[in-house]
């Protein structure tokens, strides 16, 4: 399949985003030196494309870098504000620094991004539990679970949450 995905047959405007695509294949196959390779060529082409920061965020947290991921998040953001999953994965990077209040307001704007999406609403109602606020995570796994009945995460959080209040019906 990378054979059959070249940068050279999209338009210029295109190309960056080929590239990503490529270091996206490369990542699956677990080829990090490949997937730099296709994240130096798309920042050599386009430097102003978020996606291509959001690539170079994924192999430098990957190579331990952890303060130069975030600065890639940073980058991507400041390119494109809204951008769900540089949001999301900004708020990832904050939760692993174990401060549970930091990512809620990145997992909040990713939710307002897209509402529907469960990741974020998953993430955001855990820091709240860790945060003992417990009914503004009732209400992120009750959102999810209005949306899908059968999200099993969802339904975790929630027998979580009535597992706290002692509410074993």
């Amino acid at each position: 399949l990378l054979e059959e995905i070249k940068p050279e047959l999209g338009l210029p405007e295109d190309r960056a985003l080929i590239h990503v695509l490529r270091s996206d294949a490369f990542f699956l196959r677990n080829d990090d030196a490949g997937a730099e390779t296709e994240i130096n060529a798309a920042l050599a082409l386009n430097a102003d494309v978020a996606e291509v920061h959001l690539s170079h965020s994924t192999l430098l947290s990957r190579q331990g870098k952890q303060d130069q991921a975030e600065a890639e998040l940073d980058r991507a953001l400041t390119l494109a504000p809204d951008h769900y999953q540089a949001l999301y994965r900004k708020a990832e990077m904050r939760r692993q620094q174990a401060d549970p209040e930091n990512p809620i307001g990145f997992y909040s704007k990713a939710i307002e991004i897209d509402g529907k999406s469960p990741p974020a609403r998953i993430a955001r109602a855990l820091a709240y539990i860790a945060l003992d606020k417990d009914e503004l995570a009732s209400m992120d796994a009750e959102t999810i679970l209005e949306i899908n009945p059968d999200h099993t995460v969802a339904k975790y959080v929630r027998a979580l949450l009535m597992a706290r209040k002692k509410q074993y019906d």
